[in-house]
C-alpha cells in the first residue's frame, strides 16, 4: 500500500482490492501536456453531455421506466386529453426545438408504434393489441398517431433538404427509428384513415359531447392540412401569370381556402372546455429515453409545461406563413416577386420574449423546398436542375436577369446585347460570366427568409462583402466596354456598376435594420426629436 494518501493508510481494506495507484500515475506522467488524449470509443461531442464511455444512453440509468398497458380502454376525454397533449408535443419538438424523445416519443402508442414497426415491418400486431378493448377511442388514437407520425416523417425528409441548423432550428434526431420510410403515402393513408360511418357512429352514441367529438375530427384535418402542403411540390406554376390559367388559379384558391378554414378550426379548437379529468397515468413517459439509444443527458417531459392556447397560436402562425408563402405567386413581375420575398424575410413572429424569431420553423422548411424544388424526374431518374419553382427552362439566373432589367437594364444597349440569343461574341460571354457569378449570391439573398434571423444577420455581413467586391470587379468590365466602343465613350453612366452600388446600399440599410431589433440603438423617438429640433433651431 505504499504510495497512498496518508489520509487513506488508516482504511482496513479487503484483500480483493487491488491498488492501482502506482500503474495509474505512471501512466499518467506518458500524457503529453496540454494535448487532449481520448479513448477510440469515447466521443468528445457526447463526452461534452457526460463522462461515461461505451455507454450509448449516457446516465438514462437514472429514469425508471413507465409501464402504460396499451390495450387499455380509453373514454372521449381520455382520447381528447392524449390529442392535445400530442399537439402539445409537436409544437414543443418545433417551437422550442426540443428533442423527439421528449416530445413525440414520449407518447407511448407513437413509441411503440414505431418501434414495432422498425422490428417487424408491419403494423397488424401493434393494431391488434391498442385496439383489443374494442373501444372506438383505442382506434381513434391509434389512427391518429399513425398521421401524425406520417407529419413527422414528411418534415424531417423535407428539413434535410433545406437550410436548417441541427439543435438550432430543429432537433432531426430520429433515434435510429423506422418512421414510415418504406411505406408510401397511400399506404400509411389507409391505416390512418376514418370512415363518415365510423364517424356517424361516434356521434350517435354520444350526442352529448358533440364539441369533444367535433375537436377530435377537427384535429385529423388538421394533420391532413399540413401533409396535403405537400403537394404544392407538384405544380406547374405560371409565374406572373396567374390569371391567364383558370385551372391552376382554381387550385391555388382552393389551397389558400384550405389554409383559411384549417385557422378557423384552431381557433375554434382553441375555445374547447374540459371537464377535470386527468390524463391517462402513464400515456406520456420517459421510456422512449431507456429504450432507444439516447445520445443526451435525461430530461424530464415540458409539454405539460405548454399552455394549450400558446399552442394553437403555434400552429395559427404556421397556417398564416404558409399562406402568406403562397401569396408570392399572385405577383405581376419580378420587382413584387422580390418584395414578398423581403416581407417574408422580415417577418418576425414576437410571442417569445426571450428570443426573436422570423418565419414558422415548418414554413421556413416549406419555402426553401417549394422555391428550390429543382428535381426532375426523367425516366424514372431524379436529375437536379437550377430552376426556380421548378419552372421549365426558367433558372435563377433568368429571373435575376428579368430583375435587372425591371431595376436599370430595360432597354438599355447591354440588354439589346445580352436578349439577342442570336449573338455569341466577347461582349455576351463576359456578360453571361458575370451575370452567372451575380446569380449565385442572388439566389442565397432570396432564400434568406429559410433562414433564422440570426443567420440572417450573419448572411447580411458577408453580402455587404461580396458587393464590394463585385462593385470593382463590374466597373472595370463596363469600362473595358467602353475602351473597345460598346460604351459611348462620353457616357459616364455605368448601369451595371449603379445596379450594385444600389444592392450595396440596401445591404447596408438592411444590416442597420436588422441590428434595431437587438436593440442596439436609442430609441428611435430620441432619433425623431433631434431630426425635428434641428430645423425648428433654424426656423427661431
Amino acid at each position: 500500500m505504499t504510495g497512498l494518501h496518508h489520509s487513506l493508510n488508516s482504511l482496513s481494506l479487503n484483500d480483493d482490492i487491488i491498488d492501482i495507484t502506482e500503474q495509474f500515475f505512471q501512466i499518467a506522467s506518458k500524457l503529453q501536456y496540454s494535448k487532449i488524449s481520448k479513448a477510440n470509443e469515447f466521443s468528445l461531442l457526447h463526452g461534452t453531455h457526460a463522462l461515461e464511455i461505451l455507454n450509448t444512453r449516457l446516465d438514462t440509468y437514472l429514469l425508471s421506466k413507465t409501464d402504460y398497458d396499451l390495450s387499455k380502454e380509453l373514454s372521449l376525454l381520455d382520447t381528447v386529453q392524449i390529442i392535445i397533449n400530442q399537439f402539445k408535443s409537436i409544437s414543443c419538438w418545433l417551437t422550442q426545438n426540443i428533442s423527439l424523445p421528449c416530445t413525440i416519443l414520449s407518447n407511448e402508442y407513437i413509441l411503440q408504434i414505431l418501434i414495432n414497426y422498425t422490428q417487424n415491418g408491419e403494423l397488424n400486431t401493434i393494431y391488434d393489441i391498442i385496439t383489443s378493448s374494442g373501444s372506438k377511442f383505442n382506434i381513434i388514437i391509434y389512427k391518429f398517431s399513425i398521421i401524425l407520425i406520417q407529419f413527422v416523417k414528411l418534415i424531417l425528409n423535407l428539413a434535410l433538404k433545406s437550410q436548417i441548423y441541427e439543435d438550432e432550428d430543429l432537433n432531426t434526431s430520429t433515434m435510429n427509428l423506422n418512421w414510415f420510410n418504406n411505406m408510401t403515402n397511400n399506404e400509411i393513408f389507409k391505416n390512418s384513415m376514418i370512415s363518415n360511418n365510423f364517424w356517424n357512429e361516434l356521434y350517435n352514441e354520444s350526442p352529448n359531447d358533440v364539441q369533444y367529438l367535433d375537436f377530435i375530427k377537427n384535429s385529423f384535418q388538421i394533420l391532413q392540412s399540413l401533409i396535403s402542403i405537400e403537394s404544392i411540390f407538384q405544380w406547374n406554376i405560371p409565374l406572373f401569370k396567374l390569371n391567364e390559367s383558370k385551372e391552376f388559379n382554381t387550385k391555388f384558391q382552393n389551397k389558400l381556402t384550405q389554409l383559411n378554414n384549417t385557422i378557423i378550426k384552431l381557433k375554434e379548437m382553441q375555445n374547447i372546455k374540459l371537464e377535470s379529468t386527468n390524463l391517462p397515468n402513464g400515456c406520456f413517459n420517459l421510456n422512449s429515453q431507456i429504450l432507444l439509444d439516447n445520445q443526451a443527458p435525461p430530461k424530464q417531459l415540458h409539454i405539460f409545461e405548454l399552455d394549450w392556447n400558446q399552442c394553437i397560436l403555434s400552429f395559427i402562425s404556421l397556417f398564416e406563413d404558409i399562406g402568406n408563402i403562397l401569396q408570392t405567386l399572385k405577383s405581376k413581375n419580378s420587382l413584387e416577386f422580390k418584395e414578398w420575398f423581403n416581407f417574408l424575410e422580415n417577418k418576425r413572429n414576437n410571442s417569445d420574449i426571450y428570443e426573436i424569431n422570423g418565419l414558422h420553423i415548418i414554413a421556413r422548411i416549406i419555402f426553401y423546398n417549394f422555391f428550390n424544388n429543382n428535381s426532375i424526374n426523367y425516366e424514372n431518374i431524379q436529375l437536379s436542375t437550377n430552376n426556380l419553382l421548378n419552372i421549365e427552362n426558367y433558372t435563377f439566373m433568368d429571373f435575376f436577369y428579368q430583375y435587372l432589367k425591371e431595376i436599370t437594364l430595360k432597354n438599355l444597349k447591354i440588354d439589346i446585347q445580352y436578349s439577342n440569343k442570336g449573338s455569341s461574341n466577347e461582349i455576351t460571354q463576359q456578360l453571361d460570366y458575370y451575370f452567372e457569378n451575380l446569380s449565385l449570391l442572388f439566389k442565397e439573398v432570396l432564400f434568406l427568409p429559410s433562414l433564422n434571423p440570426s443567420r440572417q444577420r450573419q448572411f447580411k455581413c458577408k453580402e455587404l462583402k461580396y458587393w464590394n467586391l463585385r462593385q470593382n470587379e463590374v466597373l472595370n468590365l463596363e469600362e473595358y466596354f467602353k475602351s473597345i466602343g460598346f460604351y459611348n465613350k462620353f457616357d459616364k453612366n455605368y448601369p451595371l456598376t449603379f445596379t450594385i452600388i444600389l444592392f450595396k446600399l440596401q445591404c447596408i440599410s438592411e444590416i442597420i435594420l436588422k441590428s434595431i431589433e437587438l436593440q442596439l440603438f436609442k430609441d428611435i423617438r430620441e432619433y425623431l426629436s433631434l431630426s425635428i429640433k434641428y430645423p425648428l433651431s433654424k426656423l427661431n
